[in-house]
């Protein structure tokens, strides 16, 4: 692995760790046994070094997303099946798209932002593929579901102090909302699926 490489992969674990404010390039370059000198000879300053970390985080977050499509059959169980494997690092990457926006708004809107229009069509698509599927209403406004749970997700998990209020978790949050947004327009058949896929869940525990 290059060195580039390396102080990527170490500044990500560490931002996903301790946030983006506590990672300074002495604690970087520490991880990985090499002199900040040489960090500042890949990256100008923690920004640009951020920015390609973010990168890195997207790219692999496509490659997942694109490993667990090619696992499931129709839309709910690809849903079903990251929302399972979930990790630790969930809520820590949420906390790093929030402390990205409000210390470095041009990285948010540069990165996350093209990426919320990405998300956005993917959905689309996806739920018309669920029609075609016979587990996705027809009946469905596209447009307006998709917008729903976006902002749904997006306001929920943007506002934390709400979650430790009501005792319960960032996942245990995005499963609850996944779950009743897919209940509301899902076919008997789609429904059928998604109550095996809870009971996975459930089993799971």
């Amino acid at each position: 692995m290059e060195i580039r490489d390396k102080i990527i992969n170490s500044a990500m674990d560490l931002f996903l760790k301790y946030g983006l404010k506590n990672v300074t390039m002495d604690e970087v370059a520490a991880s990985i046994g090499i002199s900040k000198r040489t960090i500042y000879e890949n990256f100008s300053n923690k920004k640009e070094l951020l920015a390609a970390s973010v990168d890195r985080m997207i790219q692999t977050h496509i490659e997942y997303e694109e490993e667990m499509k090619s696992k499931t059959s129709n839309i709910i169980e690809e849903i079903f099946i990251t929302m399972m494997n979930m990790d630790e690092h969930f809520q820590s990457r949420i906390k790093v798209g929030m402390d990205m926006k409000k210390y470095y708004p041009d990285i948010f809107e540069a990165k996350i932002g093209t990426q919320y229009e990405r998300a956005y069509e993917k959905m689309k698509v996806a739920l018309e593929r669920g029609v075609e599927q016979g587990i996705i209403s027809p009946d469905t406004n596209f447009d307006f579901a998709v917008f729903l749970i976006m902002e749904t997700i997006y306001n929920i998990l943007s506002r934390p102090e709400i979650l430790i209020i009501k005792k319960i978790s960032v996942i245990e949050a995005f499963r609850y909302i996944i779950i009743y947004f897919f209940r509301g327009i899902s076919t008997d058949k789609g429904i059928a699926i998604m109550d095996e896929k809870i009971a996975e869940m459930k089993n799971r525990k």
